[in-house]
């Protein structure tokens, strides 16, 4: 079950989920796009309700190091 997380206002990002258990952050684009990030710690998800810009600190601490799938809005991989 992914928990909503709070951010700053992002150009880019709609909204986001993290399921601790799991280690999984679903990260929803305004775009269209949603991508399911295996491997984020809870330490990483914490950090974005204090980070100035939650896009950035996605790419500085989420997309480069962890696996990246392409899902649904529901989380489910396409």
């Amino acid at each position: 079950m992914f928990a909503p997380i709070a951010f700053q206002p992002s150009s880019n990002i709609e909204s986001m989920g993290y399921d601790g258990a799991k280690m999984e952050l679903l990260v929803r684009f305004k775009t269209g796009s949603n991508y399911l990030y295996r491997g984020v710690d809870n330490e990483t998800a914490r950090g974005f309700v204090n980070a100035p810009s939650a896009g950035k600190y996605l790419k500085a601490h989420v997309i480069d190091r962890c696996e990246a799938i392409p899902v649904d809005r529901d989380g489910n991989p396409i």
